[in-house]
């Protein structure tokens, strides 16, 4: 995703104005009044976030400052752009407005924290979370239990080999087949790709070691070898304990989440 040069003032972190509190109730309205979105979908919690109209809106109240806890603070000093910075923070307000929404407030300001190589969590919180941007637009996902990875693409031309787009949309058939993909679409590629891209996040192999498990890249690490002969076997073979499905957004935009299997 490519960053917007135009300049834009920080969230402040500052002490909330008077009247500025983190309740359950403003947490609601915070998150009407930003015009963050909920997505309707089984098994998981989605919203859409508007990142632009986020930061504009946080930003000219100054309602975002006690939302922001110090671990986003120093995940957010480690982006450069000051309005790239500035509609990640809102998506970071945003999602612990979810978390205050769903489990009460006093989740709402856990630590985050990212272990390397696996997905960030909130320390303490029953429940997991992730993160999708793509262009203006973010996506939250959030579970109570097991693991969840979300993706979010907007709709591109995609420069891709016709070979390559075909064992992308082979895997991605086996992944989740609601509805049948061609690779010569554009819009099919990526909807193809959001299904792999999230599977990898819930999974936590991450997209690298995913697309070579499937046999669509080449294998660098020979630990991670998976069985299997061709792209659709050795996708088949790491599905029992997910389900992936595709996410409607509006027009311009594909999604797809992918989540464990509630057990019996």
């Amino acid at each position: 995703m490519k960053s917007s040069s135009q300049t834009s003032a920080p969230l402040r972190t500052n002490a909330p104005e008077p009247g500025v509190s983190r309740t359950a109730h403003s947490a609601r309205s915070l998150l009407a009044r930003i015009h963050a979105r909920r997505v309707p979908h089984v098994g998981c919690v989605l919203w859409l976030v508007d990142m632009e109209a986020a930061r504009s809106i946080l930003q000219r109240h100054d309602l975002g400052a006690p939302w922001l806890t110090r671990s986003d603070h120093r995940r957010l000093a480690r982006i450069r752009d000051p309005h790239e910075r500035a509609r990640r923070a809102a998506t970071y307000v945003a999602l612990r407005l979810v978390v205050a929404h769903l489990l009460g407030p006093r989740f709402a300001t856990a630590p985050m924290l990212r272990p390397r190589g696996k997905a960030p969590y909130l320390l303490g919180v029953p429940a997991v979370f992730n993160l999708s941007h793509s262009g203006s637009l973010a996506l939250i996902g959030v579970a109570r239990r097991g693991r969840i990875g979300v993706d979010m693409e907007v709709k591109r031309a995609v420069p891709m080999s016709d070979r390559n787009r075909a064992r992308i949309v082979d895997a991605a058939t086996i992944l989740s087949r609601e509805r049948a993909l061609v690779p010569h679409l554009d819009r099919d590629v990526l909807q193809a790709w959001t299904r792999i891209e999230s599977f990898s996040k819930a999974t936590g192999r991450g997209i690298n070691r995913t697309l070579a498990d499937f046999g669509i890249r080449a294998q660098q690490n020979p630990r991670w070898h998976t069985p299997g002969t061709g792209v659709a076997d050795k996708a088949a073979r790491q599905l029992p304990d997910y389900v992936v499905r595709d996410v409607r957004l509006p027009a311009g935009t594909v999604a797809a989440v992918t989540r464990t299997l509630a057990k019996p």
